[in-house]
């Protein structure tokens, strides 16, 4: 039985996949929507990029020629300043606290920016701000990708869906494993529901919000500007 601990970078993303059925189709799919999307002379640029591995599977996946800068940004100093360049196409990391006002000042235009279970850990008052930035950030044909734990609206479902995804969750860990987990998220995790997530989109500037991922009341969503 894994231990349920997220504060080993080096074993996050396993954590992740344990804790979250299908998580490696979400980034898979999310791979392949990102090098479809970005565009030559621009960025990629993900928010709370953590182990920094979905930064890295799009770097492998360009060609050498493809004049892009792959770019994660997290608050943790685990890849803070490190940086690969193969041909035109550059990889790195920075330390970066995405509630601050200017926190994408000084990167270049992105054609594609992702925000992979982070922006439930963000004070709700600041969210809509990040979402701007971001907005702004991108080129006119550019693509957010977020995704998101979303409550539901019709608490009944949710306690029938949070009870098949507890379930899921005792097939890796311990019960309590996952209460200690639950408890620790209490004060850190504060999920929107859908139409508020939505609305925050929408109002930032996006024209579209589709949901290209779903799985226990996790979701993704392929927003254009």
């Amino acid at each position: 039985m894994k231990k349920f601990d997220f504060n080993t970078g080096e074993e996050f993303d396993e954590h992740i996949e344990l804790s979250i059925p299908n998580y490696s189709g979400l980034v898979d799919i999310s791979k392949s929507l990102i090098t479809a999307f970005i565009q030559n002379n621009t960025s990629y640029i993900d928010l709370g990029c953590s182990t920094g591995s979905l930064c890295r599977s799009v770097y492998d996946e360009l060609p050498s020629d493809s004049h892009n800068i792959i770019t994660g940004l997290d608050t943790s100093e685990l890849h803070a300043n490190e940086r690969l360049a193969d041909g035109n196409k550059v990889l790195e990391f920075y330390k970066n606290d995405i509630t601050h006002k200017y926190f994408l000042d000084g990167f270049i235009e992105a054609s594609v920016i992702s925000s992979i279970f982070t922006l439930q850990f963000i004070d709700p008052s600041k969210r809509n701000l990040i979402l701007k930035r971001c907005y702004d950030k991108l080129i006119e044909s550019g693509v957010f990708i977020i995704a998101e734990k979303v409550n539901f609206e019709n608490h009944d479902l949710q306690r029938v869906v949070h009870g098949l995804h507890y379930e899921k969750k005792m097939e890796n860990f311990t019960a309590e494993e996952i209460l200690k987990k639950q408890i620790e998220l209490i004060s850190s995790m504060r999920p929107d529901d859908m139409n508020t997530l939505k609305a925050r989109l929408f109002d930032a500037g996006f024209k579209s919000v589709e949901t290209y991922w779903s799985s226990y009341g996790f979701q993704a969503f392929l927003c254009s500007k």
